[in-house]
């Protein structure tokens, strides 16, 4: 069975055909969208599978989509010791704590893996005035800020999203859940917004699964302005020397697959200096999950090569 939501093709399962919104969608398109950080005319698709009666899914292509080790699985114990044991045995002493803020943002704070036990177990903790930080360093007010005293919020990592940086020896990722004081989830995090977006889809027994293709511009500082490495059009869907000519393209290509977010491919796109890198196809959570590591990550290849990355629209 196939249903269009607006300009998106969703298989439910099925052999009958139809047309228009199936019902129980109307309510779920528009957050689960947003929760994805998806805009009309964006080059993303969105699918959703039939769950099978033991709670499994039935793949709509030859390709079974990767899922989550857990979604908000950072909701069981975690073994903080046996954790540390296996980072240390690998080299790494560093761990990198991330979240998003509501801006797409990439908020984080090092931990030193020798502290684990102690740093980890309940936190890291931030200012909850992170949420309505602009990015011009004013804060709002709003939910958790200054009229309520600028309370903490406390992260709690997700183990099976930590990923090695393979430029940074001795570093890995770390995605993490945002919960209020209180222990529960907290309302404006985005990792929370999504996971109560696919309660609703798992409740109508159906599990979002999305294939993200993002694509980003690389600039170079020239008389104090950011421009394009280089302005020659015409040149979508080419690699090579003509559109990456200081190899920092193929490189970046190389170290999304050494981190492991689900990398297949990339090219050079439609505007001169704009690039593409696309990501296999999973269940929302770990897509979203990847999503954001990617990002963060793109930005910190990007300026360790002296660039600048920038995921604006064209």
């Amino acid at each position: 069975m196939i249903a269009h939501l607006r300009e998106v093709e969703v298989d439910i399962g099925g052999e009958e055909a139809v047309s228009g919104h199936h019902d129980g969608f109307d309510d779920l398109e528009a957050p689960l969208g947003e929760a994805l950080g998806h805009r009309p005319g964006g080059a993303h698709v969105v699918m959703l599978e039939k769950q099978d009666t033991h709670g499994g899914i039935l793949p709509y292509d030859p390709f079974v989509p990767e899922r989550s080790e857990s979604t908000m699985d950072s909701h069981r114990p975690l073994d903080l010791a046996d954790l540390r044991a296996g980072l240390q045995a690998r080299g790494i002493d560093v761990l990198r704590v991330l979240y998003s803020d509501v801006l797409g943002i990439t908020r984080s704070k090092d931990m030193l893996v020798t502290q684990m036990e102690r740093a980890l177990g309940h936190g890291p903790t931030f200012c909850q005035g992170v949420w309505v930080t602009t990015t011009q360093g004013d804060v709002l007010d709003g939910h958790g800020s200054v009229s309520d005293g600028l309370p903490d919020l406390v992260t709690q990592i997700v183990p099976s999203m930590i990923r090695d940086i393979p430029w940074e020896p001795g570093v890995a990722y770390v995605v993490a859940d945002v919960y209020e004081p209180d222990g529960s989830p907290h309302p404006t995090a985005p990792r929370s917004v999504l996971q109560g977006v696919i309660d609703g889809y798992s409740e109508l027994g159906l599990t979002p699964v999305t294939g993200p293709e993002l694509e980003y511009y690389v600039m170079a500082e020239r008389d104090g302005r950011w421009e394009r490495t280089f302005d020659h059009k015409g040149l979508v869907y080419t690699t090579g020397a003509m559109v990456d000519p200081h190899g920092y393209f193929l490189h970046t290509l190389r170290m999304c697959d050494k981190l492991d977010i689900g990398a297949f491919a990339g090219n050079h796109e439609f505007s001169p200096s704009q690039y593409e890198i696309n990501l296999w196809h999973a269940d929302a959570m770990l897509s979203a999950d990847r999503t954001f590591i990617f990002k963060t990550a793109i930005k910190d290849i990007t300026a360790r090569q002296g660039f600048l990355a920038s995921f604006m629209g064209k």
